[in-house]
């Protein structure tokens, strides 16, 4: 991060400092944009993810990618129920590995329903009405995040 010179009101070369300043800050996104562009996400997998009987596979997977010390996971899968049932909450919908687990997390699934993790791995969903809902065969959800 750059090392900026404080300015103040009747300071000598104000304006050179100023600019200084702005050099400095221009420097640095020079160099953040350069490391942005050589983040490079894994493949989508679906390794590791287990299936409710209730829900189907639809699209999506995870990536992950390393950042210094820092890993990030983006989520991006889509499912499906196979039967119709009458829903005020579905225990887990899928499981993810351990390998990418998430903590506790929630989200939006979708016009109809939300999702939620408590302990890191089981994805549950429920209906955004908090109201016992007729979900249908071929009802789908889409849980999109980044942790």
């Amino acid at each position: 991060m750059a090392d900026l010179t404080q300015i103040v009101s009747g300071m000598e070369q104000g304006p050179e400092k100023i600019m200084d300043n702005f050099n400095k800050v221009n420097d640095d996104n020079g160099k953040i944009v350069s490391m942005i562009a050589d983040i490079n996400w894994s493949n989508s997998s679906t390794e590791g993810i287990v299936y409710n009987s209730n829900f189907e596979y639809v699209t999506g997977g995870y990536s992950t990618v390393s950042i210094g010390g820092l890993r990030l996971v983006h989520l991006n899968i889509a499912i499906q129920l196979k039967n119709d049932f009458k829903n005020n909450g579905t225990g887990a919908a899928f499981a993810l590995p351990q390998s990418i687990n998430m903590g506790q997390n929630f989200g939006v699934a979708g016009d109809h329903a939300t999702w939620a993790c408590h302990d890191g791995m089981n994805i549950q969903l429920q209906p955004s009405s908090n109201a016992v809902e007729d979900w249908k065969q071929g009802d789908s959800f889409n849980i999109n995040v980044i942790y």
